[in-house]
């Protein structure tokens, strides 16, 4: 069995406040990684053509503003999935 098959084995025997915190964790150690690439990729140049179409939309008034969930508000929405619709931060 693979380490990933092992872990999959795991997790599925997780009672459900392990695996509430198993999310937590694992969504905070994602973005984690996220951010390093991220990182990685405005430092090597990759998202030059990117950052500048959004400065043109931005200059053209054609970019609409987003509100997204704040990181405490997310995590308390995989935890408790019955809070969807209710904004708590934003």
């Amino acid at each position: 069995m693979s380490k990933v098959e092992n872990i999959e084995q795991e997790v599925q025997n997780l009672t459900p406040s392990e695996l509430a915190a198993f999310r937590r964790w694992f969504l905070e150690f994602d973005a984690q990684v996220w951010d390093r690439q991220i990182e990685k990729d405005v430092r090597e140049g990759r998202l030059d053509k990117l950052a500048d179409e959004a400065w043109r939309h931005i200059a053209l008034e054609r970019a609409k503003r987003f509100e997204p969930f704040c990181r405490s508000e997310f995590l308390e929405l995989l935890s408790n999935p019955a809070k969807i619709g209710s904004r708590t931060c934003g």
